[in-house]
């Protein structure tokens, strides 16, 4: 595969058989969990998955539209459902079509910046030859102030932003961090100052939204990482090119117990009475 740039809808790029990171993480928790994303998706529930691409959609100005769900018991919802093409709408409800406006108008970082939205990539990793693609939520026209060209990703957040980075380190948002910027070398063959940030938005009123970064002392090991599951996942190929994905589904997790230990000032202190 040549590396190269596009921009194309989400249909198209989740139909390309190309590894992202999402697949990565998931090969990282066990090969099984690896598969079974392969097979069906990320795990997460259809309005989460609506209201997050509703979200990305306004924000960023590219995307399906949005509308509010009509009644499927009347004449005009019926149609409404009829005439749906899912890759080109999403319905919610009033509420969450309420919210996800409210945090458009709110989160004005991507309209006051230069860049192009929803850029997809593609190349082929040199060590093992396996296809990948990664898929930009904003490229910036040019690098900031400091000379360093930051890829910036948007992300809708649940909870306070200050618990942000517990789930960034949770969900592995490092991994992200780092392929998208291995990939975009590759693709653009870019040689100076590169970062990658995050712009996370609540989903509570009034819909705040700050950048969120990792220390770049943390690539390394992360891309490590990264390096070692796609050498892992290509030696399973080649040695079982016919059932691979069969040898993987049945490799989970390991059967041997993890101990669950307690710091000193998670033990409760008891009082002793006589």
């Amino acid at each position: 595969m040549e590396p190269r740039i596009d921009v194309m809808p989400d249909k198209e790029y989740f139909a390309d058989p190309a590894l992202d990171q999402s697949a990565l993480k998931q090969f990282l928790v066990c090969p099984a969990a690896f598969v079974d994303f392969l097979d069906n998706g990320i795990d997460v529930a259809q309005r989460t998955l609506d209201v997050g691409s509703a979200a990305h959609s306004l924000v960023l100005g590219e995307g399906p539209n949005v509308e509010v769900r009509l009644d499927g018991r009347t004449k005009e919802g019926k149609q409404q459902l009829a005439d749906l093409d899912p890759d080109e709408t999403i319905l919610l409800s009033q509420t969450d079509y309420d919210m996800v406006h409210g945090m458009a108008d709110r989160c004005d970082w991507f309209r006051s910046h230069a860049g192009v939205a929803e850029v997809a990539l593609f190349a082929t990793d040199p060590e093992t030859g396996l296809e990948l693609k990664a898929k930009l939520d904003w490229l910036p026209s040019f690098p900031d102030y400091d000379g360093v060209l930051r890829l910036r990703d948007y992300k809708t957040h649940s909870g306070n932003l200050d618990s942000f980075g517990k789930t960034a380190k949770n969900l592995g948002y490092i991994i992200q961090a780092v392929f998208y910027q291995r990939m975009y070398r590759w693709c653009a063959g870019y040689e100076g100052p590169l970062d990658f940030e995050f712009i996370v938005q609540s989903k509570k009123r009034p819909y705040l939204y700050r950048p969120f970064c990792f220390n770049p002392k943390d690539y390394e090991w992360a891309g490590m990482l990264i390096s070692h599951a796609l050498r892992r996942i290509k030696a399973m190929r080649d040695a079982h090119p016919d059932d691979w994905k069969t040898v993987m589904a049945g490799q989970g997790l390991a059967q041997s117990p993890e101990v669950i230990e307690f710091n000193d000032w998670e033990i409760p202190s008891l009082e002793v009475t006589a």
